[in-house]
């Protein structure tokens, strides 16, 4: 079982990709309908929780440090909420099984990999 800081992580490089954004008209309607149904869930579970600021922040602010603040808050928010890790789990499962989302999240590991080397 993966720790719930490596899920946020890998869910935080998913939706503030700049690949998704660039490639997003190109994944099947599927994917992208899993990729909202996420994006959703996070932002309803923040809003309900009233740390909507952290999610609204890294998305108009997507810098290194807003997006560490925004995991750490997801990561506390699953460990908080069995029913809410389950569902998050359960669609980046899903997700993980696409080409294109696989790759996104390999430069996402590499990227952090050379940061924390960096530092």
């Amino acid at each position: 079982m993966e720790p719930l800081s490596l899920t946020a992580s890998a869910i935080a490089s998913l939706i503030f990709s700049k690949a998704l954004e660039k490639g997003g008209e190109q994944l099947g309607k599927g994917i992208s309908d899993q990729i909202a149904q996420l994006y959703n869930l996070i932002r309803d579970k923040f809003h309900k929780e009233g740390v909507e600021g952290k999610f609204t922040k890294v998305q108009e602010d997507p810098s290194q440090k807003n997006k560490n603040r925004f995991e750490r808050e997801l990561a506390e928010q699953m460990e908080d909420d069995e029913a809410f890790s389950k569902k998050l789990k359960a669609l980046m499962h899903e997700l993980k099984s696409d080409e294109q989302i696989k790759h996104i999240f390999l430069r996402a590991i590499r990227l952090k990999v050379m940061l924390k080397s960096a530092t």
